[in-house]
């Protein structure tokens, strides 16, 4: 059993990735998706999911399927 162990900074904070037996380009993968997400979510990017519903919020604002998933877990988390 192969395991590879990836940390870099990504979203403020460092990301610790653990990979078990990993497929060719996994790494690559990991790093790129975590990467493509804070471009999504940054509050400090303009053109962001959450910068744009920030910034119209009576607006209808499309945004990718991560969002909506992110918004519907956040709000589970403030009911319990």
């Amino acid at each position: 059993m192969a395991v590879t162990e990836l940390t870099f900074r990504v979203m403020a904070s460092d990301a610790h990735v653990i990979l078990v037996d990993p497929a060719q380009g996994a790494e690559d993968y990991a790093r790129s998706r975590l990467e493509e997400l804070e471009r999504r979510w940054s509050r400090f990017l303009p053109g962001s999911d959450i910068s744009r519903l920030n910034t119209t919020p009576e607006a209808l604002v499309l945004v990718s399927s991560d969002t909506i998933a992110l918004l519907a877990t956040m709000k589970q988390a403030w009911r319990l």
